[in-house]
């Protein structure tokens, strides 16, 4: 089955360790086994604490030129900016890399820098992390872990936030809502802005987690075309019942589809970014995903919208068609 993953931090891990490689590592994703799980594409996120990293930009250009080194080793996969790339690769029977920042704090407050990074190739932007920024405010502030609840009183976009949001409808950056809190997805959702996924987030309703999704948001983010990938990590996939997590991930894709139908739903691992699990522990645990699903009830065409044709519909509509410049 083809696969299109929405999320990964790998870039940090090649990054952190300057001697492993993207052919082949000790992470949870390398181009060998994603080629033998037959992707079409993986979304490599540039992310940073900026606690650990404070020089925010200088520390994202570093991490992007170590990963455009490792592309340049590996004629296998390649860099895409638009829709024609994609087309191309997927023809040559080459996997595509879509780049994406995930942290607004690492444009600093300026939109000169989301150009900037625009002109890179990132195509996709989490608006933020776990802390504050100049774009909004994450959930994880509002979260009460006693009651499992949302405070009301939220923060939206900022001035700069709504700056942000404009300039990437005009050039077709996809805006990601995943870690943003509540009220920063309402303000992007209730606009007139498209091409909006939650790159790595569950279902609330099953998993109290500020990281997961109220049915509300869910709701939206369809009725907008949008895309919701579903997260691997056991904590925002616990259920009330004992359960592995390939059947957790098909509870949570189940409850989704009965909520907003199918066309909405695909994969957001967020592997590298996550702690190994012995139930999902790499990327070669999509085949055990995949029979899940089969096992839940979805058909064989609702299991191949979620593992890539979705995705690939929703970047074919909102990646630049041709040539950027």
């Amino acid at each position: 089955m083809p696969i299109i993953d929405l999320h990964c931090d790998t870039i940090m891990k090649l990054y952190e360790n300057p001697n492993s490689n993207l052919l082949e590592n000790h992470f949870q994703i390398d181009l060998k086994r994603l080629q033998q799980n037959d992707f079409l594409l993986q979304t490599f996120a540039i992310f940073l604490d900026k606690q650990q990293y404070p020089q925010r930009k200088k520390t994202a250009l570093h991490m992007y030129q170590h990963f455009i080194k490792e592309l340049e080793k590996n004629a296998t996969i390649g860099l895409i900016k638009t829709q024609a790339d994609y087309n191309e690769n997927k023809a040559n029977k080459q996997i595509s890399a879509l780049l994406t920042l995930e942290e607004g704090e690492i444009l600093e407050g300026k939109i000169e820098n989301l150009e900037e990074f625009y002109q890179l190739g990132v195509r996709l932007i989490t608006l933020t992390w776990n802390y504050p920024n100049e774009i909004g405010t994450p959930n994880i502030l509002y979260w009460d872990k006693e009651k499992h609840i949302l405070a009301e009183n939220q923060t939206g976009l900022t001035k700069f936030g709504f700056e942000c949001i404009q300039r990437m409808i005009e050039l077709h950056m996809i805006i990601d809502l995943s870690h943003a809190s509540d009220q920063v997805a309402k303000d992007i959702l209730d606009s007139s802005a498209q091409g909006i996924v939650a790159s790595h987030s569950n279902a609330r309703k099953l998993t109290p987690h500020p990281r997961n999704l109220s049915d509300e948001l869910i709701q939206k983010i369809a009725d907008k075309n949008g895309l919701i990938g579903i997260n691997f990590f056991d904590q925002f996939l616990k259920l009330k019942q004992p359960t592995n997590l390939p059947a957790a991930i098909s509870e949570h894709l189940w409850y989704m589809y009965q909520l907003v139908g199918e066309d909405s739903l695909c994969f957001g691992s967020d592997f590298d970014g996550i702690p190994v699990h012995a139930d999902l522990n790499d990327v070669n645990s999509f085949p055990k995903i995949i029979q899940a699903l089969k096992q839940k009830g979805f058909t064989s065409r609702q299991i191949e919208k979620i593992s890539y044709l979705n995705a690939e519909n929703f970047l074919q509509h909102y990646l630049p068609k041709g040539e950027v410049k």
